[in-house]
């Protein structure tokens, strides 16, 4: 339908050089951009990487493969896509600023891995919001007319998932017409205080700290502060959780002590 508004450029997010380019090219057809989608991703590619069950089955070249294209890759082409984003802002859009969509996953979600496994593209999707997240400070810090966001497409039917679609609960499987329909709905309506956040495909965030405290032994993340932990035998716990604890404690022995003064 918009043919002749789509141009399509040689770009291999393993090779900088063409990334450079790419940027270039944009720059002399159109001076600026207002939206980054960054969606290159590899999960299993045949006779080279497959997502790994057990430790022993890690391989360093697996590792690196997948953090090259997952992580590495989308933060080298935000770099030279950067002035043009800057010089784009939200121009021809509602928005007040220009968007970085990086293509992440749940399974990226350290608060939230239960299951363990696929420990390359657990990693790199890790990296890749780690370093979305830094450069999202980074922006916000410079006043750039920019902000990064990720999105969780949820589980969608492409050559990527296909594999692995077997265990996927019915209804939760979504075609590409539906992800792309929700990630573009969360990045039209994204405003700048979205900047640095990690979206599902419905718009829920996805929240970097997991809400209730886990299991002995687990670090313990709470909404504002905190971190205790138990760990060989020693207990550790953040200063701001020690003073509100012993406050609490310092409350209750002066409840104790009126009591005991009203009974004497």
């Amino acid at each position: 339908m918009f043919a002749e508004r789509l141009s399509i450029l040689p770009l291999d997010v393993t090779n900088e050089s063409t990334i450079e380019a790419s940027a270039k090219s944009i720059r002399d057809r159109y001076g600026s951009l207002n939206l980054l989608v960054n969606a290159s991703g590899i999960l299993s590619i045949p006779d080279v990487l497959q997502p790994e069950t057990t430790l022993l089955k890690v391989e360093k070249s697996s590792l690196l493969l997948t953090y090259e294209v997952n992580a590495v890759g989308p933060i080298l082409v935000i770099k030279h896509m950067w002035p043009l984003l800057k010089a784009g802002g939200g121009t021809g859009t509602d928005r007040d600023v220009a968007v970085v969509a990086n293509i992440s996953a749940r399974v990226g979600s350290i608060g939230d891995n239960r299951l363990g496994g696929w420990h390359s593209y657990r990693s790199s999707k890790a990296a890749l919001n780690q370093l979305t997240k830094t450069v999202s400070v980074e922006f916000a810090r410079k006043k750039d007319p920019v902000i990064c966001i990720l999105l969780h497409p949820g589980t969608v039917d492409t050559d990527l998932s296909k594999p692995f679609q077997r265990n996927v609960p019915e209804g939760k499987l979504f075609t590409k017409e539906h992800s792309v329909q929700k990630l573009l709905g969360i990045i039209d309506h994204a405003k700048i205080q979205d900047n640095g956040k990690f979206f599902a495909w419905d718009g829920q965030e996805i929240p970097w700290k997991p809400g209730s405290p886990p299991a002995c032994g687990q670090v313990c993340y709470y909404r504002n502060s905190c971190s205790i932990r138990v760990h060989s035998g020693f207990f550790f716990i953040d200063s701001a959780v020690l003073t509100a604890v012993v406050a609490s404690i310092r409350r209750c022995c002066e409840k104790a002590s009126q009591r005991t003064d009203k009974e004497t």
